[in-house]
């Protein structure tokens, strides 16, 4: 996975700031999930070359960002700077390099779903989570990767195999399929719970680019959003 982002690292940047599944439909949903940013402490989980972490900041957040791509995180650094704090790590690792940090916020773009282990992942997240903080996260819709993939058994943990065209070539993705109970029990065995829950439409900008595309997602399943806080 980190390798294809890591060779393809420059045309990736630009899907993901401009492609309509990105710019248009998940983004803006995740955005408008969000709690007031000004002056709470941010970590974005898979935070890529930095297209949210721009919104991030403009919204007053002080910001850290993690990714596995060296490649991703050079192109973050050079567009942000001293504006936010980078840690190339493995969402997959202990977060050893927070040094115990909490945050008042944690935020990922569809990057939880390359992470097989989500109790462990959820473990670790609530470990650096205040407890009047956030998570805010969108993933792949369960029932739209179980057509996507033609799996016969929806409740089925499964890694699948997507392909991508990136800087006009192929490669090759792959990530876990989970169900939505799966999704439930991880934050329920680490004290969260699901304050909001999101299937979003896309914008109706994205019309313009691509009429095909805006009435699939509008009348399509494609991904989730969730904004998960601490059990009190």
């Amino acid at each position: 996975m980190s390798d294809a982002f890591e060779i393809h690292a420059e045309a990736y940047a630009e899907k993901s700031s401009t492609s309509i599944h990105n710019a248009l439909y998940e983004r803006p949903a995740l955005v408008a999930l969000l709690p007031e940013l000004l002056g709470k402490d941010v970590l974005d989980l898979g935070c890529g070359s930095g297209t949210l972490i721009g919104e991030l900041l403009n919204k007053g957040a002080n910001v850290t960002g993690m990714d596995l791509s060296a490649g991703l995180i050079e192109i973050a650094r050079r567009k942000f700077g001293e504006k936010a704090t980078f840690h190339i790590a493995d969402l997959k690792e202990d977060f050893e390099f927070l040094n115990g940090k909490t945050f008042d916020i944690i935020v990922s773009s569809l990057a939880l779903h390359y992470v097989e282990d989500w109790n462990s992942l959820f473990g670790k997240i609530r470990t650096h989570l205040r407890d009047d903080g956030y998570v805010v996260f969108s993933t792949h819709h369960p029932s739209a990767s179980r057509t996507w993939f033609d799996l016969t058994n929806y409740f089925e943990r499964k890694l699948v195999h997507d392909v991508w065209s990136i800087g006009g070539q192929k490669v090759i993705v792959s990530n876990y399929h989970r169900s939505l109970t799966e999704m439930f029990e991880a934050f329920a065995v680490n004290g969260l719970f699901v304050e909001s829950l999101l299937e979003p439409k896309p914008l109706e900008k994205a019309k313009e680019i691509s009429e095909d595309t805006y009435h699939r997602l509008t009348n399509r399943e494609h991904f989730i959003l969730f904004r998960v806080r601490v059990r009190q």
